[in-house]
């Protein structure tokens, strides 16, 4: 046999194993890729399970701290609400009171005055046909200014905690003036 045929020989021989050889390396190669594959694709998930629960865990924190902010918001409203409103009570009263105080003022300068007029209507019962003329004539100014400050005194209850120290200085005024009309009608006696 020549050596070139036992060449032939021994690589028809070595061929089979060493395709063999070639294949089974070819497989495991592909084998050890399929499990990097899987490997990889089981660290993808558990790395997206491990972020879902994360990011459930932030939501659940943001949901948390949303709702105590929103707690916290709830009560400070709650509690400047409940200031306003006994800042509101407490303004009311006092207009109530200022009210009422300017009132029994009135009314009791009101009454102070309409004795003084009728103490003077009954001096006028013996009083001269002039000094009764003149008596008749302060008497018709005396009742129009006890007409405005008794009209005055009635509006009371609509005045507003803004107009009342100027209704009060327009009806002191008033007073004054219907106060000077009754002097002079006690003085035409």
């Amino acid at each position: 046999m020549k050596v070139h045929t036992k060449v032939l020989i021994s690589l028809a021989l070595v061929a089979p194993v060493a395709l063999v050889g070639c294949e089974r390396n070819a497989a495991d190669e592909q084998n050890k890729a399929i499990a990097a594959q899987r490997e990889a694709d089981e660290q993808v998930a558990k790395a997206q399970r491990e972020a879902d629960q994360k990011s459930a865990e932030a939501q659940r924190k943001a949901e948390e701290t949303t709702a105590r902010a929103q707690g916290e918001a709830n009560k400070d409203t709650s509690r400047a609400q409940t200031s306003a409103n006994d800042v509101i009570r407490s303004a009311n009263e006092s207009i109530l009171k200022a009210r009422s105080d300017l009132r029994e003022w009135a009314q009791k300068k009101l009454n102070s005055l309409d004795g003084d007029i009728d103490s003077t209507k009954t001096r006028a019962q013996t009083a001269s046909p002039q000094e009764k003329k003149e008596f008749e004539r302060a008497l018709s100014d005396v009742e129009a200014k006890r007409g405005v400050v008794q009209n005055d005194v009635a509006s009371l209850d609509s005045q507003t905690g803004t107009n009342l120290d100027q209704f009060k200085t327009r009806l002191e005024k008033e007073m004054d003036a219907f106060q000077n009309s009754v002097s002079h009608l006690k003085s035409t006696l």
